[in-house]
């Protein structure tokens, strides 16, 4: 699970964000290999649930703590991560065959865990985020899946929709995707000119160039900024061909 603290003072917000993605990344494997996987088992989802509880507490306490509204920001995001992940487990534990009472008594406690930010749960055993957002002015919404292709992602209402009807294939290709190039300006964070491709990947996020070829910003598929990612990427540097 994650085990996130806050900078001791000046935060180097970059090193953060790539401790950040290097921990979800294994965070995802053990969810899947725990809760989804050939060997998933009630007892192994249970034990990842309330690993998770203590990330959630950890990162509680880090938010409380950190100073620099950019690390806030990359902690809220990281906290909201840490719901959509909460909440794929307790999916998981159901299919393995929780009982009501089980799955009660673990979101009654996450609920009590961290209770300044939660609302609590709700009636679909679910638990959701106080709607009140600590460091940032944009609330992310995590992507229900990843897309198949490009294609299936330009077919899909909103933001996909909006890159398909303002943009144009270049022939350019990144990680075996194609890259476009937006005509006009789309959202907050793609101007005319910018070029885009879909991460092959994880399929669940953009990355965004400018007309220099440089790294702008990475964009989850509702077309809000990931802080995580977006630093991380600015960090390593990252281009694509001219």
């Amino acid at each position: 699970m994650l085990a996130i603290r806050a900078c001791a003072g000046d935060c180097d917000v970059e090193k953060l964000a790539q401790t950040i993605q290097q921990q979800e990344e294994k965070c995802d494997k053990i969810v899947a290999d725990r809760c989804t996987g050939s060997g998933a088992s009630l007892i192994s989802c249970g034990n990842t649930l309330t690993g998770l509880q203590e990330s959630m507490s950890m990162i509680s306490s880090a938010l409380g703590m950190a100073k620099a509204a950019e690390e806030r920001a990359l902690l809220m995001q990281v906290y909201q991560r840490q719901v959509a992940d909460i909440n794929q487990t307790l999916d998981a534990m159901q299919s393995l065959g929780a009982s009501a009472s089980t799955l009660e008594q673990f979101t009654n406690g996450l609920a009590q865990t961290v209770p300044e930010l939660m609302v609590g749960v709700g009636s679909t055993g679910k638990i959701s985020l106080n709607s009140r957002q600590i460091g940032s002015n944009e609330k992310y919404q995590p992507n229900a899946g990843a897309v198949g292709n490009m294609k299936e992602f330009f077919n899909s209402p909103g933001f996909g929709q909006d890159l398909a009807s303002a943009s144009q294939r270049t022939h350019k290709i990144v990680q075996g995707e194609t890259v476009y190039k937006a005509n006009v300006p789309i959202g907050n964070y793609i101007k005319a000119g910018d070029q885009f491709y879909l991460d092959k990947t994880h399929k669940n996020h953009i990355e965004v160039f400018g007309s220099n070829n440089k790294v702008k910003a990475v964009l989850n598929l509702d077309g809000s900024r990931n802080e995580v990612k977006t630093i991380a990427a600015r960090a390593q540097g990252r281009t694509i061909p001219k």
